[in-house]
């Protein structure tokens, strides 16, 4: 069984992590992600995974972030096992870069309408 960080909302998030998605091969039982893309890298909930699982040392990270200068990025760009990867949630081309190689994703999505800050409607169509 693997190891689960101490915050109950941290293992709630590795646990949908780690769980079943119908477009990727499913993991066999106990069997941990090889990698890992973890959205919002830089954010309070995804920081904290990457930190989390950096320190666990059984995946690699890819930590989305949408500016590698950002001071909150180079914080966790030393992390062991964590590699930074520029994607924007707008740019339908650079969140299917980064899901490239990944496993599984851990996604943090926000309660607001993408009106409320100023963002263009997104474009219509499949992302991939």
């Amino acid at each position: 069984m693997p190891k689960f960080p101490a915050s109950p909302a941290l293992a709630a998030f590795f646990l949908a992590v780690i769980s079943t998605c119908s477009a990727m091969q499913q993991l066999q039982p106990g069997v941990l992600p090889k990698v890992i893309l973890v959205a919002s890298g830089t954010a309070n909930t995804g920081g904290n995974l990457v930190r989390e699982l950096s320190a666990d040392g059984k995946t690699s990270v890819r930590a989305m972030v949408k500016s590698k200068d950002d001071p909150r990025a180079k914080l966790i760009s030393d992390l062991p096992g964590v590699v930074l990867v520029e994607a924007d949630f707008d740019d339908r081309t650079s969140i299917a870069a980064a899901l490239v190689g990944v496993d599984r994703a851990m996604l943090v999505t926000s309660a607001f309408d993408h009106l409320q800050f100023e963002r263009a409607p997104p474009p219509q169509g499949p992302l991939l």
